[in-house]
């Protein structure tokens, strides 16, 4: 299911709006590599954050902590900010 979904995202081209149409380009620069960053950076930030400062566990029965897993977001937001503003020339206009 996911393959078609990214396919149809990248098929998506009736786009007007100049703002929507820049976020869009930069979207699909990311869109291939996507695996590597859930992987590749969350997974190994949210792994170190977890073992070093995770203190909360989830609920139920997980050897995962909250720490860990807001590591692993902020660390997949921060690559996406770095490869939007690296796209983009570094102009934030």
């Amino acid at each position: 299911a996911f393959p078609l979904w990214v396919h149809q995202l990248l098929e998506y081209d009736s786009i007007t709006n100049v703002c929507e149409q820049q976020i869009w380009s930069h979207l699909r620069l990311i869109l291939p590599y996507l695996g590597i960053l859930v992987l590749g950076v969350g997974d190994s930030i949210g792994a170190i954050c977890g073992l070093k400062y995770g203190r909360h566990y989830w609920p139920g029965v997980s050897s995962r902590t909250l720490e860990g897993s807001l590591g692993m977001f902020l660390s997949m937001i921060f690559v996406v900010f770095v490869v939007f503003f690296f796209t983009s020339g570094g102009n934030s206009a």
